[in-house]
């Protein structure tokens, strides 16, 4: 039974959690707010992945909760969207928030012997979403379900915001298809939205990030549909490297965040798989890449977070 796992509920930091346990990793989760992984912990090497917070958590608004000013920490889930922005959904307007609304939601759970089950029902857009988070040896394991209870099919974006561990050596890899890039952010580095690279551009190096002092943030995305649902990041100076695995016919598109200071003050990054492109309703709408979640037909996927050691250093 080597790689038997436990769950227990416990706290964090003053809150309600779900410590989930094997030999090789200790995963901690809050399901309120947004069944957030805090920490996924590796134990021989004694490496966190999670991005930390760095400093004391804001007031959550629920009426109108800002991710920015709470907790820009951690791993958690943006849907139904990123930006926020009001959008005409049948004959009504609704507004979508901040980085959606899953992420400051407060989901209820049930623990078994062999996985956490976490639910959030909406009242807002009629629908269930369940996540089921398991460990299986060094990888956490998260299955998606999310499924339109009633009414008009709901426009949306499911993106993974799983901020990181920032190391200023640290590397990103990705699948063999990703040779374009695309910039979707305006700043210093990669200047105007728009502005396409490709992998091996001189202008920026896309297997690494900016250093720590340049107080930058830069968001890109893949340019293109993803072949396969793979990329990672790796850090030398640890001997480790954690990756992420997923169905690229569900999430096709990969987008990149990394603030170097930039934002906040703050030091991590994000590989974000998502099945839009990108990051609003109405952008991916012009795009002709929008999902729509549609009464009796349920969104159903997972996510394989693996970290383990790196012989040596790929570039």
């Amino acid at each position: 039974m080597k790689n038997m796992m436990t769950a227990v509920q416990d706290t964090w930091d003053g809150e309600e959690a779900v410590i989930l346990e094997n030999n090789r990793l200790r995963v901690v989760v809050l399901p309120d707010p947004g069944a957030k992984l805090v920490s996924v912990y590796q134990k021989e090497q004694k490496f966190e992945l999670a991005a930390q917070p760095t400093r004391k958590k804001g007031i959550l608004d629920r009426k109108c909760p800002s991710f920015a000013e709470y907790d820009p920490s951690g791993m958690d889930d943006a849907f139904p969207n990123i930006n926020p922005e009001d959008i005409k959904v049948g004959n009504t307007i609704r507004n979508y928030p901040d980085h959606g609304e899953i992420w400051s939601s407060p989901f209820s759970y049930k623990i078994f012997p062999e996985k956490v089950q976490f639910l959030y029902r909406s009242s807002l857009f009629e629908y269930i979403y369940q996540k089921e988070i398991s460990l299986d040896e060094d990888s956490v394991i998260i299955n998606y379900h999310i499924e339109k209870e009633s009414g008009e099919s709901l426009p949306c974006i499911w993106t993974f915001h799983g901020l990181l561990r920032y190391e200023e050596n640290m590397e990103i890899f990705y699948d063999d298809f990703a040779q374009k890039f695309m910039n979707v952010f305006e700043n210093n580095i990669l200047g105007n939205v728009g502005t396409k690279y490709t992998v091996k551009d001189s202008r920026y190096d896309f297997g690494h990030v900016p250093a720590a002092d340049t107080k930058s943030m830069v968001k890109y995305y893949v340019d293109g549909e993803m072949r396969s649902g793979f990329c990672g990041v790796r850090y030398p100076s640890q001997n480790i490297q954690a990756s992420l695995t997923y169905d690229a016919r569900i999430l096709p598109y990969l987008g990149v965040w990394i603030t170097a200071g930039g934002f906040l003050g703050d030091h991590n990054c994000a590989l974000e798989p998502s099945n839009g492109y990108y990051d609003s309703i109405s952008c991916a709408k012009e795009n002709k890449k929008l999902y729509e979640l549609e009464v009796g037909k349920p969104l159903d996927f997972s996510i394989r977070i693996k970290i383990e050691k790196m012989e040596k250093s790929k570039k």
